[in-house]
């Protein structure tokens, strides 16, 4: 099926299976498969970077080998309009071969259907997977170096601001109420594991260490370092580790099959992890026989009173879980940047600063030649969005600081507005007659 022709006819479905063999029923799923991610692909436009990507990710997803070729093979022939055929589930026709049927007498679901491990996956799925992958954001150790610098209130404002997203989109997006997204930025409140779950599921791999701090910092915590893992106590690391992976008290009582009071006594120092030394880490941390942390939590049950060998807290950096070498200096800023900092700050007004970065390249938008001259405020979401286009992501400190210094000048304007409103209002009720 690479093509698999005989003077220019098509193989029949019986002649393909006794040639390159394979099972039935996994070849027709891989031709029904095929067929229909062959159709969602035209309506992408082959060649363009949607459709790459869905057959990129049937092929990874499937991985079906048939005597040699694969599913993405199928779908490429079945872009290119070779012609494949409907499988024929009576294989007795002798020698007579199939005749090719229409594409719309292909029925629109696979006639398999496979449980357990082997799913059958639909391009409407696939399509669904690749918007979601779309809307992840990449760079994670920029990510982490940025966490590590801000307050949960700036992390969930660059968040949104990493997409130009408005409150509403982000909240819609993210499945949070907007109300709470506003409240978070504005620091009048915190973010449960439950909600910053939320966030990670659509912008961030769910076990990388950037979703482990954000979590943190929605507890108010930060990245334990290598010093106090060695002197924390093991209920202060079984929370630790229960936070970074998003878990709540219940959740981990289930694994370890204990009721949640018995988790919420070991974090507090309450209750000895005696007798847990080995379910910790292997029914709920899932730790391999060699891992570093493994050693560590053994330790720390049977031997809570002693140090910890340098080497095995060396070897947890090198682990998935989140722990941080204080005696190394956090990434500098270049003195360059610093410098186009300073420069920055030195500008009387937002549009000013703009100006300069731009320099001599032309603006996409008449509406922000109107915010250079100082006439239009500009929202966040269309700041960081030209900031981005004019090569300052939300990662860059000069990026940043206009970011905060626009925030600050928008409070400052809501609060005079407020201040305004109320002493209008104090007004007219004054002069307004008694009844």
């Amino acid at each position: 099926m690479t093509a698999q022709r005989e003077e220019g006819r098509s193989l029949p479905f019986d002649e393909i299976l006794n040639r390159y063999g394979g099972d039935d029923s996994e070849m027709i799923r891989a031709i029904y498969t095929a067929r229909r991610v062959a159709a969602k692909v035209k309506e992408l436009k082959p060649g363009s970077p949607k459709a790459r990507r869905l057959i990129s990710t049937v092929h990874e997803d499937l991985r079906i080998p048939l005597g040699g070729t694969t599913v993405f093979t199928l779908i490429r022939n079945a872009v290119a309009e070779e012609t494949l055929l409907e499988p024929s589930l009576d294989t007795s026709s002798g020698d007579t071969e199939a005749e090719p049927k229409e594409a719309s007498r292909i029925p629109s679901q696979p006639r398999f259907h496979f449980d357990g491990d082997t799913i059958v996956w639909d391009p409407e799925t696939h399509a669904a997977r690749i918007e979601e992958n779309e809307n992840k954001l990449t760079d994670e150790p920029k990510w982490l170096q940025t966490f590590r610098k801000v307050p949960l209130r700036e992390a969930v404002w660059f968040i949104r601001l990493a997409k130009g997203q408005t409150r509403r989109e982000f909240a819609q997006d993210v499945g949070n109420a907007e109300g709470t997204i506003k409240n978070v930025e504005e620091g009048k409140s915190m973010l449960g594991l439950q909600f910053i779950n939320k966030i990670i599921k659509k912008r961030f791999d769910q076990e990388g260490q950037a979703a482990q701090l954000l979590r943190l910092l929605s507890q108010g915590e930060k990245a334990m370092t290598l010093e106090e893992l060695d002197r924390a106590p093991i209920g202060k690391l079984v929370r630790y580790l229960r936070i970074v992976q998003g878990q709540e008290q219940t959740e981990v009582a289930e694994k370890l099959m204990r009721d949640s009071t018995v988790i919420s006594n070991i974090e507090s120092g309450k209750n000895s992890c005696l007798g847990h030394e080995d379910a910790i880490p292997d029914l709920w941390l899932k730790l391999p026989a060699d891992s570093a942390l493994r050693k560590i939590i053994k330790h720390k049950i049977l031997s809570p009173n002693k140090s910890i060998d340098d080497n095995l807290l060396q070897a947890v950096l090198q682990e998935r879980f989140l722990f941080v070498d204080s005696s190394k200096d956090r990434k500098k800023t270049p003195a360059r940047i610093q410098e186009l900092v300073a420069v920055v700050e030195a500008k009387e007004t937002i549009g000013q600063a703009l100006f300069f970065l731009r320099q001599d390249r032309p603006l996409t938008k008449k509406y922000m030649r109107l915010v250079e001259l100082d006439k239009k405020h500009i929202r966040d979401y269309v700041l960081a969005s030209h900031l981005s286009e004019l090569g300052y992501d939300i990662h860059h400190p000069v990026a940043q600081y206009l970011l905060r210094w626009n925030y600050q000048e928008k409070k400052l304007r809501d609060e005079k507005s407020v201040a305004v409103s109320s002493l209008q209002n104090l007004v007219k009720h004054r002069q307004s007659p008694a009844p």
